[in-house]
């Protein structure tokens, strides 16, 4: 990716190199999709944050199964959404 534009607030701030990076989903889009799961009533969300610098979602839930997991790899793109279960499955 080339940058379309100079950074005119880091000369004299900062004279190291600086690294651009592009992601997939933008921040906006992010916290769409945070929205999205809080609203969503078939997976009960008990927290969830936005990991921009990963380019993630995070939930935490009860519990999921892998048959949800599957849904929201196909919805959302396979990584997007990270999901931390309070429980998991014994055995």
């Amino acid at each position: 990716m080339r940058p379309r534009r100079r950074w005119s607030c880091t000369p004299g701030r900062y004279d190291g190199p600086l690294c651009l990076v592009e992601h997939k989903n933008s921040l906006a889009e992010l916290a769409r999709i945070q929205e999205e799961l809080s609203d969503d009533p078939t997976l009960p969300v008990t927290s969830s944050w936005t990991l921009e610098h990963r380019n993630v979602v995070g939930v935490g839930v009860v519990a999921i199964t892998p048959d949800q997991q599957r849904a929201l790899d196909e919805r959302y793109g396979a990584g997007t959404v990270e999901v931390l279960p309070l429980l998991t499955p014994n055995g």
